[in-house]
């Protein structure tokens, strides 16, 4: 299900030190973590979407 982890650059860990704290990086990065986990299961499943995170334009893709 997964091919890569990509790796991140140090500066980009310094532009979120600039923001945020230690723990605020924590709980971001594992809701990212996760939310990365739901959609690999999902999409390994074959599970369909319901509509209720619709993307900006996507709706408009849907009624074509």
């Amino acid at each position: 299900m997964t091919l890569t982890c990509a790796d991140i650059e140090s500066d980009a860990v310094d532009r979120l030190r600039d923001e945020f704290s230690e723990n605020e990086i924590t709980a971001l990065t594992a809701w990212i973590g996760f939310q990365n986990m739901s959609a690999k299961f999902n999409a390994a499943l074959g599970a369909e979407e319901h509509g209720f995170c619709a993307l900006p334009g996507k709706d408009d893709q849907q009624g074509a």
